[in-house]
């Protein structure tokens, strides 16, 4: 008797999110599965363009019955947000905008559904209606989203309505869920009616979170993220970028990771070059967010001292695996670091809060004085000479393969109770 293979369908939007998907496809195809379809919202069709999958778009789905209305619709709205060259196609940008709209007149009215996209845009929609219908269409066994606002919002209740089972795969420590909560804080859990039947987490430290939250602890897989899990494989397998060729006196390396935002970039900026020209024991870099042009950057900052460098074409992961010392603003950089134990410290004069709890947790240190960035890097660097880094907070563990142990999880049709991985 042959056993019915498992059907997988994603709702994915947007490049970082679409990114989890385009890891997740081939450790799928591996395991029998070779083109599950995607419903790929806004730019992810960019990410996923390369990827073995049936790509879908909310045009692809036009002309649907009911949705008779959704192109004028669309096109009357697209008018104020999209232009000539945009990464999303005016067919699309007005079949989203469309069906999106025809399913909040169906709950709101006409009159008052302008009102309130008027007030609030896109977060207005939840298209229930209109993926019940593309479920109904596809009819996966299970529907897999990314995030939980708008169309992948609308794809879990409409699963629900359906009796398809879903899963929510969070990106980084439960916000999907629970909002952007400051850590060791509650956070407000999504209603019990937008549930999705399983959500996979990073590790145990979130699940736990999640679960002391309200989330009931068998629908929450610690299965990893594979995005990081990845980028930690090729961190361990990459070679440090040798950011002072030829240099004969080994110093310690610490390497400050830009910000796209001006004001504090100029700041910093100005600040690192200093301690640079003051302390020549120390090797410094400079490594250049992607929006930052390093030919404009080095003829307003530059010259440099001897003993620093200023770095763009390098990829991050070599460029940390050089460092002794990482100091950054707000970055995703940041979850390299800790999780691969680099230490790192955050410069944050701003007294804002954070985006994610590199600080709060007690995984970084944190510098909000100018002042202190000096003697703390010289306290962080005689830590890591006599051997003494903290170990690995719980918070950042990713575990290995996350990929596969996701994949081989949804073929086995995404049961309750799911270990972490070994």
């Amino acid at each position: 008797m042959t056993t019915k293979q498992t059907q997988i369908m994603f709702v994915t939007y947007g490049a970082g999110h679409a990114d989890i998907v385009a890891h997740l496809l081939p450790a799928l195809a591996a395991r029998g599965l070779p083109e599950p379809v995607v419903l790929a919202l806004t730019t992810a069709p960019l990410r996923l363009a390369q990827s073995a999958c049936t790509l879908r778009r909310c045009a692809d789905y036009l002309p649907m019955e009911g949705y008779e209305e959704a192109a004028e619709h669309g096109a009357d709205l697209a008018q104020g947000v999209w232009s000539e060259g945009a990464d999303v196609s005016w067919e699309e940008t007005c079949a989203y905008l469309g069906v999106s709209m025809v399913d909040l007149e169906a709950v709101e009215g006409r009159e008052k559904a302008r009102r309130i996209y008027d007030k609030l845009g896109r977060k207005a929609f939840c298209p229930v209606r209109f993926m019940e219908c593309v479920l109904e269409r596809e009819r996966p066994d299970i529907v897999v989203t990314t995030c939980h606002v708008r169309m992948e919002r609308a794809t879990v209740i409409a699963a629900r309505n359906l009796g398809i089972r879903s899963v929510l795969i969070e990106d980084l420590l439960g916000y999907s869920l629970l909002g952007p909560y400051p850590y060791g804080k509650a956070g407000t859990l999504i209603p019990i009616a937008e549930w999705p039947d399983m959500a996979v987490v990073m590790n145990a430290a979130v699940k736990t979170i999640v679960v002391r939250n309200g989330f009931p602890a068998h629908r929450v897989a610690p299965l990893g993220q594979p995005v990081f899990s990845e980028w930690k494989a090729q961190y361990l397998s990459a070679r440090p970028t040798d950011l002072f060729e030829g240099a004969t006196d080994p110093k310690p390396v610490v390497t400050y990771m830009t910000t796209p935002e001006e004001n504090i970039l100029r700041a910093h900026s100005e600040t690192w070059i200093a301690l640079a020209r003051r302390r020549p024991d120390i090797n410094f870099a400079i490594k250049l967010h992607p929006s930052t042009e390093e030919a404009n950057y080095r003829k307003y900052y530059g010259p440099f001292p001897e003993n620093l460098r200023v770095l763009s074409k390098e990829p991050a992961l070599n460029v940390v695996k050089a460092s002794d010392l990482v100091v950054l603003f707000r970055s995703t950089v940041g979850m390299l670091c800790l999780m691969t134990a680099t230490p790192m410290i955050v410069w944050d004069t701003t007294e804002g809060e954070e985006f994610l709890p590199y600080v709060t947790s007690g995984a970084a240190e944190i510098v909000q004085d100018d002042t202190d960035l000096e003697p703390l890097i010289d306290k962080m660097l005689n830590v890591t000479s006599l051997g003494r880094v903290p170990p690995q907070h719980k918070l950042f563990d990713i575990p290995d393969d996350a990929a596969g142990q996701i994949a081989g999880w949804l073929m086995a049709g995404a049961p309750e109770d799911a270990s972490p991985p070994s």
